[in-house]
């Protein structure tokens, strides 16, 4: 067990013990040690010796207690003598403002991970090293190009707010970033390219009646995409001759109207819109002449009226539907009369 001197720290304590003041975490993890920056003078540390790694007594004038950790099987709970303060001291108000070995360790351990590609974990350690040291250009810098790092990964897994989060993060510590503010708004409109990526695979597989709802969501944001535009009057047109060929002649006449608006250059939709508006009078007065003739006036009647509200001049809709409509009329006057 190490009393802690004035101007040690655990880093410090690393170096004298095991020759190497990068191996602080084995100290701080084996004390229970969430920041081993936060320790003070008469603390008490344990120093364990580890299979592997050269372990040195301490010279007599740095006077430490005589007794030492010789078994690290067990972990020992935390120690409770530490209030928390940033450096080692005899009380919380005398502290020291230069960078020491540990904090240093911090930083070296932040870049290392960055090095081999473990940003969020570099961002973890980099932090540490800032909080002690806000003013580091290195650890300022490494911490930047580490957030923007994560942040392009967030972003490539279309986790956009918090792509968006890491790269004002790395803004804040480089604002000399333009990348990162272009990255940043790419974030937020990431979901409404995102809609627009799923509207267009939808299209590309026929899917017309899911991909419209998506790419019309998508215009209200960007209702200037021409591209847009035109894959959404081809999914009207291809869903209405749908509907057309399954006689639906009033859907399909609303499917070529909407396709014609997203694309006035649409012939073939003019077209299809005074087919389908034919075919459906046609179909119905039709069917009005057959019920008429099984005395169906009702059926009748709602055919020949479907036809008079499109077109009251079609044939001779009006006066087919005036006569069924006074059959009718006369046939439930018996009716009520005979009760």
């Amino acid at each position: 067990v190490h009393t802690l001197q004035r101007g040690e720290s655990i880093s410090k304590l690393a170096q004298m013990y095991y020759g190497n003041y990068k191996q602080f975490h084995i100290i701080a993890q084996f004390n229970g040690m969430d920041d081993a920056t936060r320790v003070t003078v008469g603390q008490k540390i344990k120093v364990p010796k580890v299979a592997g790694l050269p372990f040195h007594l301490p010279q007599q004038e740095q006077k430490p207690s005589a007794t030492l950790e010789t078994d690290i099987a067990e972990t020992p709970t935390p120690t409770q003598e530490a209030p928390p303060g940033d450096i080692l001291d005899e009380g919380p108000t005398d502290e020291v403002s230069e960078m020491d070995e540990q904090v240093m360790a911090y930083r070296d351990t932040g870049i290392v991970l960055y090095n081999e590609g473990k940003y969020e974990d570099a961002v973890f350690e980099l932090n540490k090293a800032i909080e002690a040291a806000p003013e580091d250009k290195q650890t300022r810098s490494y911490l930047a190009k580490a957030y923007f790092e994560s942040g392009k990964r967030l972003f490539e897994q279309q986790d956009f707010k918090a792509a968006r989060d890491a790269f004002e993060s790395a803004y804040q510590y480089d604002p000399a970033c333009d990348a990162c503010l272009t990255m940043v708004d790419k974030s937020k409109s990431g979901p409404v390219l995102m809609r627009r990526e799923k509207g267009i695979d939808l299209f590309n597989q026929n899917e017309y009646s899911q991909a419209i709802p998506e790419l019309e969501l998508y215009l209200q944001q960007r209702p200037k995409d021409t591209e847009i535009h035109g894959l959404l009057s081809k999914a009207y047109f291809q869903q209405a001759l749908g509907d057309y060929n399954k006689g639906n002649f009033q859907a399909a006449q609303k499917g070529f109207e909407a396709a014609l608006e997203y694309d006035t250059g649409c012939e073939k939709c003019a077209v299809y819109i005074t087919k389908s508006l034919e075919s459906f009078k046609e179909e119905h007065y039709n069917r009005g002449i057959v019920y008429f003739g099984k005395e169906n006036l009702a059926e009748a009647v709602s055919e020949w009226q479907a036809v008079y509200d499109v077109d009251p001049d079609y044939k001779d809709v009006t006066a087919n539907l005036q006569k069924a409509q006074q059959l009718l009329d006369k046939l439930e006057q018996i009716k009520k009369n005979s009760r």
